[in-house]
Parts: C-alpha cells; structure tokens; sequence
C-alpha cells in the first residue's frame, strides 16, 4: 500500500487544473498548525478597474445619457468610480477586514506586521496604483513561513438582471513561502443590485463616488467574513463584530436629490454625464 503523501509542491502543482474548476482548496486543522508566521498581502490586477457597463449592459440607463454614446458612458463613469474608492483603498479594506476577524491565537498572533510587509515589498512606493504580483519571497527575510495572498481581480458596476449594480470579484490563497505549496485557496464573487432599499443610481454615483465607495466596501467585508471563516478550520471563534469593522451605511438619499426640471444642455462638456 503507498503511504500518504503530506500536500507538496508537486501535489499542489496536480491540483491546479481542480482549483481552476472549483475555486476552493479548504484549509485543514493540521496544516494550519504547521504555520509559524504568517504573512498577508493584498493587492489588485493590474486591470481590475473600476470597470462599468451598466450602460451598455441597460437600455434603460443608456437612454438617459442625452444622447451620449453608452460606451462613452461607461467610460466616464468609471473615471468617477476611481474617486470613491483607490486601488490601495480596496485593497486594504479587504486585508484588514480578513485580519480583524481572525482570532487572537497562534499563529495569527505571530503574523507580519504589515508596515513590515509594505517596507519588504516596497508596495507603499505604488500604494495608489494596480500592481504586478511582487516578489513573495522577499517575505522569508522577515521570518514569515506562509503567505496569505488575497487580490481583487474585478470591481465596478454593471448591469445584471435588469438593475444596476456593484460587484468585486478575487481570490485568496496561503501558500508555503519556501515550497509553493498550496494550503488554502478561494475564488470570490460578490453582487450588489439596486433595489428600493439600497438606490444604486449610476447617474447618481457619478455626483457623488463616496456611494460607490462604501458599497463596495459592504462587498469587500462579505469577502473578509468568509475568506476569515475559511482560515479558522478548527472552529476558534473570531474577534467580536465592532473589533472586525462595521461596513459603512449607505445615505438612501438618491430620491430626495434635486432633479433639474428645465432644459439640459444636448451636449455634455468633458466627462460629465447627465444630471439624474
């Protein structure tokens, strides 16, 4: 009979075409009690967004632009998504949502600080900007033994359904630093159409990204909830819900805004769009 065989390298490297079906390789008691020191990184693909085709995706949106192509649209929307929420922002709202949620035992008590992860991987030099995956390895001067990696891969608005809507979709793995092996791995997806309850205007957003910004932020925190719930496979119970961070609220303002009743302009200057 052949004896089991511990993941390796080489196992991990079998199961790449598995993780790419299912997107999800769980975490098990035993070889989180092999991590020492972890460490976490968090950064986005260099073509993540903020995206939008909600008025490509919505007839309905797109006779609102007076005219205005909805590819242009898109365009001038997503300029003013990158106002509600940076790179660096998403980013690290989704890191620190997944660290506040872990419990205060090994080995998250030992993990990286991550002033001296961004010192390492110089990512404070680029904080606002995508970035190529750095140089993991560095990580292993600081003595961390285990990488928890999470990147966001696409995040914007989009039409789905018959209403517009957020969305943010990534992955999350913890990989050995000094094999490669693969202990831990998830793909996420997370929606958020508009509904009476939560107005998710796309003309309204334009004036005002903040919106976009904290719904995207409620999005970020599922994905935490669940990639944290993923990292404790023995069942610890995390940090209570006010030390994990309480999502922003969203203002449900967007029918009280003024709406201008006379005459608009048949051409919009810039990157504006219309009024709502």
């Amino acid at each position: 009979m052949t004896p089991p065989v511990r993941r390796s390298s080489l196992i991990a490297l079998l199961l790449l075409p598995a993780l790419a079906a299912c997107g999800h390789v769980p975490l098990s008691a035993s070889e989180l009690h092999t991590v020492a020191r972890p460490a976490f990184v968090a950064r986005i693909e260099l073509d993540a967004g903020p995206r939008s085709t909600v008025f490509r995706d919505l007839s309905s949106q797109a006779s609102r632009l007076q005219g205005l192509a909805p590819a242009e649209g898109d365009r001038r929307l997503a300029a003013k998504l990158a106002q509600g929420a940076t790179p660096f922002e998403v980013a690290e709202r989704l890191r620190i949502g997944v660290v506040r949620r872990l419990p205060e035992t090994t080995p998250w008590t030992y993990a990286v600080p991550a002033s001296e992860v961004s010192g390492v991987l110089q990512s404070l030099l680029v904080e606002e900007q995508p970035q190529r995956r750095p140089d993991v390895r560095q990580l292993e001067r600081l003595g961390a033994d285990t990488l928890i990696e999470l990147v966001v891969e696409r995040y914007g608005m989009q039409g789905e359904g018959g209403a517009p809507g957020i969305y943010v979709s990534g992955r999350a793995r913890m990989t050995r630093l000094n094999s490669g092996a693969t202990y831990y791995a998830r793909s996420f997806s997370y929606r958020m159409p508009s509904s009476a309850e939560l107005p998710l205007d796309p003309l309204v957003i334009a004036r005002e990204p903040r919106r976009f910004g904290e719904a995207l932020s409620r999005l970020l925190d599922q994905a935490a909830a669940q990639i944290a719930q993923d990292l404790q496979p023995g069942g610890h119970s995390g940090r209570d819900a006010q030390r994990a961070g309480t999502p922003p609220s969203l203002d449900d303002e967007a029918d009280s805004l003024p709406r201008d009743a006379g005459s608009r302009p048949t051409e919009l200057p810039g990157d504006a769009l219309p009024a709502p």
